[in-house]
């Protein structure tokens, strides 16, 4: 039986494109994050804050997984948002190759990783602590990514294990988006240092530009101590990920080379290549200046070329060879940029103040200093030492917000819904409001209704306070000699139409999700209500309540007053 000891665990998974990282806090010191930087590895240098998104077998069939995968071997790198990536292809030729479904590949990297975490974790805090502990995971997900991809995150989540049960009490799980869990860790990190150059009214463009994606989100300023933000404009992007910046690096230097030569080399020296070359120099260092670099052509390839002891030819890349490869992607996130300070402008009349560059690719030279040429007014400043880890350290403090147990420093106050949301449900008629087409007699109530009309609880564009509860009463009526269902079925739908629309028909109109709860009610026990032709049904009154938690949709179900707990209700994305 759990019995809780009073601690909490609270954990940031940063499930990442190209690389996976972890952060973890005991809830007495929560703004003492760590970050698991200790991997299983084949590699130099490995002590790194993230690890790679892959998986490989070995001839022996052993599982491998991060920075243990051999650069000698194929690896299947997991996330499926690259679809015009040439990687795609390779892992789903790969997926056939190891007899693995998708689903089944995506299951077994979070619960290595989720294990791996926990070890050390584990021996961080302490065993017994971590044993007797409840734990607050919180995994990140792109802001541009749709709402049902958390009901596949928790799916996956609880097939890798992560919310099995522990003795400190029931694991909770939630979601927040990469960039607002940046922004968190960013204005964390400014509360602490007092700056003196925030103002309330300062809006801000948070830039997180990953390895597979680029996403943006603005706020501002509307206290300063504590620092409270509210989400300010919102401009979805399209994917522009780095990791097409590597494909392009391959084939730079597959041209330098010789293609001739570059099919003589195995994968692994590929992978070296790119991996020591590229990820571990070029990429970072580059800043727009005048230099060269000149690469050892393998001797894989040039065994037939040279005599035993000969030195080894070189090749050279420019400055202009890494600029144009590096110079679409930039176009893409300052077009991005472009659209978010549009927007900010639009609404306050005046730029943002900062814009703040967070991920793995904020970690480009190039990238910062063609961002900082670009704003002009606006001031370019990155997330410090910890901007690659910027999101996993978020996360923890959003585990920390949303477990009640600390009161953060900087925190987002209020977010812009990205839709609207609501119920069908058969309404009065009304012939001033409904259409006619709608229009159809309701035998349970007796009158005429409008069958399905969409009943908006919350809207889009509008400011949702984080704080803020959307209710939703339901009602179901059973005959006194029916039986009754033993799941009932609460369905939320959703509109992106600027004008949130009168008929359920529209096509803007989709559903979200459908709830459903396993129901543990002795029908005859519910109240009984009476028709206007004096027909007797029972009653079930219930409420479905919505909250928004990190950008992103939790749904819970009271009756009674009570809240049914989570082992009997499920929340089904579409």
């Amino acid at each position: 039986m759990s019995r809780p000891s009073g601690n909490t665990i609270a954990v940031g998974i940063d499930f990442g494109t190209t690389y996976s990282g972890v952060a973890f806090s005991c809830s007495t010191r929560i703004e003492r994050i760590e970050v698991i930087s200790t991997w299983d590895s084949q590699h130099i240098n490995a002590d790194l804050e993230k690890t790679p998104t892959s998986l490989a077998y070995d001839d022996d069939g052993n599982l491998l997984w991060g920075h243990a995968i051999p650069f000698d071997l194929k690896q299947l790198r997991l996330p499926e948002e690259t679809r015009k990536s040439t990687n795609l292809k390779e892992s789903r030729g790969l997926l056939q190759k190891l007899n693995l479904t998708t689903i089944e590949a995506i299951t077994i990297y979070p619960r290595e990783l989720s294990l791996h975490a926990d070890d050390r974790i584990s021996k961080s805090l302490g065993y017994s602590l971590v044993h007797e502990s409840r734990f607050n995971v919180i995994i990140t997900l792109p802001a541009i990514w749709p709402t049902y991809a958390q009901d596949r995150m928790m799916e996956d989540a609880r097939e890798a294990g992560i919310l099995d049960s522990r003795a400190g009490g029931e694991t909770q799980l939630t979601f927040i988006s990469e960039p607002e869990a940046a922004t968190l860790a960013t204005l964390t990190e400014m509360a602490l240092d007092n700056r003196c150059d925030l103002e309330n009214g300062d809006t801000f463009v948070v830039a997180d530009c990953g390895d597979g994606t680029a996403d943006l989100i603005s706020y501002e300023m509307v206290n300063t101590n504590p620092m409270r933000l509210r989400e300010c404009v919102r401009v979805e992007g399209n994917l522009c990920g780095a990791i097409f910046v590597d494909e392009k690096f391959t084939e730079l230097l597959k041209h330098k080379l010789d293609v001739r030569r570059w099919n003589k080399m195995p994968d692994h020296v590929h992978h070296r290549l790119v991996t020591n070359e590229w990820e571990g120099s070029m990429k970072k260092q580059f800043d727009g200046k005048q230099r060269q670099w000149r690469i050892q052509i393998p001797y894989e390839c040039l065994h037939d070329e040279i005599e035993l002891g000969e030195a080894l030819p070189k090749v050279m890349i420019t400055s202009d060879d890494v600029e144009a490869t590096l110079k679409k992607v930039t176009g893409q996130i300052l077009k991005m940029v472009d659209n978010q300070i549009r927007g900010i402008v639009k609404k306050k009349g005046c730029g943002p103040k900062y814009l703040i560059l967070a991920g793995g690719f904020g970690r480009s030279r190039y990238l910062h200093n063609a961002l900082k040429n670009h704003v002009g007014r606006t001031e370019c400043i990155l997330t410090t030492v910890h901007r690659w880890i910027a999101i996993s350290r978020g996360a923890v403090l959003h585990a920390a917000r949303y477990s009640g147990n600390y009161r953060l420093s900087a925190d987002v106050q209020a977010r812009i819904s990205r839709a609207s949301y609501g119920v069908l449900c058969d309404a009065r008629w009304d012939g001033e409001i409904h259409d006619y087409r709608d229009k159809v007699w309701n035998k349970i109530l007796q009158c005429w209704v409008a069958e399905n009309h969409p009943e908006w609880f919350q809207r889009i564009n509008t400011v949702v306070e984080s704080a803020a509860v959307v209710k939703y009463e339901y009602q179901r009526h059973y005959s006194l000699d029916g039986v009754a269902p033993r799941v009932i079925k609460g369905e939320i739908y959703m509109s992106k139409a600027s004008t949130p629309p009168k008929r359920s028909k529209d096509p803007s109109v989709h559903k979200l999700c459908t709830i459903k709860w396993d129901v543990k009610v002795d029908i005859a026990s519910l109240p009984t209500w009476t028709n206007p032709i004096g027909k007797v049904y029972h009653r079930l009154d219930f409420t479905i309540q919505m909250t928004t938690s990190g950008g992103y949709l939790d749904f819970v179900i009271y009756h009674r007053g009570k809240r049914q707990g989570s082992q009997h209700v499920v929340v089904e994305f579409k």
